[in-house]
Parts: C-alpha cells; structure tokens; sequence
C-alpha cells in the first residue's frame, strides 16, 4: 500500500456517517492469549467514534506524513511504519480473528466477573463497516491501567475531588 492509498483510505473512514466501532481486548490468561470483545455504552462508543474519525482525518490531511519501513526507522516524527522484519509477533495472527464479516461470529465479552484489566496485552479497534474498514492495534501500556487499592482523585463536584475506586482504563 503507497501513502497515498494509505491516505485515501483513513480519509474515506473519517468522512463515514454510519459507520460502527468494536474494541476487542486481548488477555494474556496463564500464558494463554484470550480474545474478548469490549461491551462498550453506546454513548461513550459514539464519542469513541468522534476521536478516531477526527484524528484519522488529521493523519489523512498531514502533508509531512511519511511512509518508512520498520527495518530503516529514524527520528522522524510524521511517520507510518511498514512491518517489513522477516519475524512478526504472534499478535499479528490475531489479525486475522477479528470479525470483518457481519456473519462471523462473536468472540465472547469481557466480563469483570471473570476477566481480569491486569491480563490486558492490548486491544484492536476496528473502526468503519464491514466494506470499508481499518483494524488497529494498541499494546497495553501498564501505565494506562489504573488499579484498585491505590488512590485517584477526579474532579466530583464544582470545588471538590471524589476518589475513584475501581479499575479502569485510559
């Protein structure tokens, strides 16, 4: 794929108006990798939907933007990188198991009562229809898991904080 099919195709996303978004987490349970789809409130998906529509247009309209192989990477900071190593990681396998197709069947959600936030290995988002669409992938940083037990403080009322006791996600 040239950057500029590259870009057509992010583009052609961004300007969508139907178009849907699912989160699939991938869980690394007893050195087993588990994929779950995320069960996301309809409100916070279409806001989902804004951001990536909005930074995929940025990307899309970026003149600086350039496409380099992984294997010659430099310091550039406008840059896509093409996988181009002989070894991939066993993550791009999963590629191939998220549904593209409206027949394909479902993996199972993520339950709090059975999964864990701390297996999180990274999550895809796909992000379009099933005729024009684009998978992504995010590995987990442990630095974007905020874990029960320690204390966080958002903004709860107009002049106080309210601590947040539960796990989450940024």
């Amino acid at each position: 794929m040239t950057l500029d099919e590259l870009k057509e195709k992010l583009d052609s996303i961004a300007q969508m108006d139907a178009i849907g978004l699912n989160v699939y987490f991938l869980l690394k349970v007893n050195d087993e990798n588990i994929l779950k789809r995320a069960n996301i409130i309809e409100d916070v998906k279409g806001d989902l939907i804004k951001s990536y529509k909005k930074t995929l247009g940025e990307i899309a309209s970026n003149e600086e933007l350039a496409l380099i192989n992984l294997s010659a990477a430099d310091d550039r900071q406008n840059a896509i990188y093409l996988y181009d190593l002989e070894n991939k990681p066993a993550v791009f396998d999963f590629f191939d198991s998220i549904p593209n197709d409206q027949n394909q069947e479902q993996p199972d959600y993520f339950s709090f009562d059975d999964d864990n936030l701390s297996d999180l290995e990274g999550y895809f988002i796909f992000i379009g229809d099933y005729e024009n669409n684009i998978l992504l992938y995010r590995k987990q940083m442990p630095i974007n898991l905020f874990k029960q037990g320690k204390i966080y403080l958002i903004k709860g009322h107009d002049t106080q904080f309210e601590n947040i006791n539960k796990e989450f996600l940024r």
